[in-house]
């Protein structure tokens, strides 16, 4: 998908490694991702009238800042929920807008197009996503199927 994570955490009992590893039992699967990771990602997707991309997490949101220019600059902030789709991937939501109303829907627009951000297929094994919090790094927590970890 181009999103780059900071770090994969597998949690497993059981683990035997004979011609690859096995799970006896599920695993807990923990994906984390920095501000920097996804302020990258996003701002490559962005048309150039956004420009100025700063993402930061606060109090359980993501909070993204960015200049848009029209005939004239402004500047708007997007508080993001992220949420859990289908167990398979992670969108942002929109729940709070600081700016001109101008520029909402043209970051409204952009949050639809850069749906999903992340998606459980793109690991090199099979994640169940489970939960998503906001604290100095976005995390997803989920659960590696047997089936999918040998």
């Amino acid at each position: 998908m181009g999103l780059i994570l900071d770090e994969v955490e597998i949690r497993a009992k059981n683990v035997a490694w004979e011609d690859g590893f096995s799970l006896a039992n599920p695993a807990e699967a923990l994906v984390r991702i920095s501000e920097a990771r996804l302020q990258a990602f996003v701002a490559s997707q962005l048309p150039p009238m956004v420009y100025n991309l700063q993402v930061r997490y606060a109090e359980g949101l993501i909070l993204a800042t960015a200049s848009l220019r029209f005939v004239f600059e402004v500047k708007a902030t997007a508080h993001l929920a992220p949420e859990i789709f289908d167990s398979q991937s992670l969108h942002l939501k929109l729940v709070k807008f600081d700016g001109p109303s101008i520029a909402r829907s043209i970051l409204e627009s952009q949050i639809v197009q850069r749906n999903p951000v992340f998606e459980a297929s793109s690991l090199p094994m099979s994640i169940t996503l489970d939960r998503v919090a906001v604290g100095e790094m976005l995390e997803l927590a989920g659960t590696v199927s047997v089936s999918g970890a040998s």
